[in-house]
């Protein structure tokens, strides 16, 4: 038996009860370079281990990528926002990008 969730955007069937770090992890993508919208509201590092998806959700997730215009503030597709300092902006992943990550 599957589960229905929205995963950035498009369908796509899950197991029931499978945590935001397993479908990470399914898709292999490193858990510590992404942020995750879940149902219209940032999810915190440390409770994508114990977040379980169920019918329905909305999941989004961005890569944080270095590089791009130095400017005293960034902001993301996901309205994050913050000094330049460590990070200069997010790209939202595609299907390709991810099978192609390291």
């Amino acid at each position: 038996m599957s589960i229905e969730i929205q995963l950035n955007g498009k369908p796509e069937l899950i197991e029931p009860g499978l945590t935001v770090t397993a479908l990470l992890e399914s898709r292999k993508i490193r858990p510590e370079v992404v942020a995750v919208e879940f149902n219209g509201g940032i999810l915190s590092r440390d409770r994508y281990a114990t977040t379980r998806l169920k019918q329905g959700d909305r999941v989004e997730y961005v890569f944080y990528m270095g590089g791009g215009q130095a400017s005293s503030e960034f902001r993301t597709p996901l309205g994050l926002s913050g000094p330049t300092g460590s990070l200069r902006g997010a790209s939202v992943a595609s299907d390709a990008a991810v099978s192609s990550f390291p």
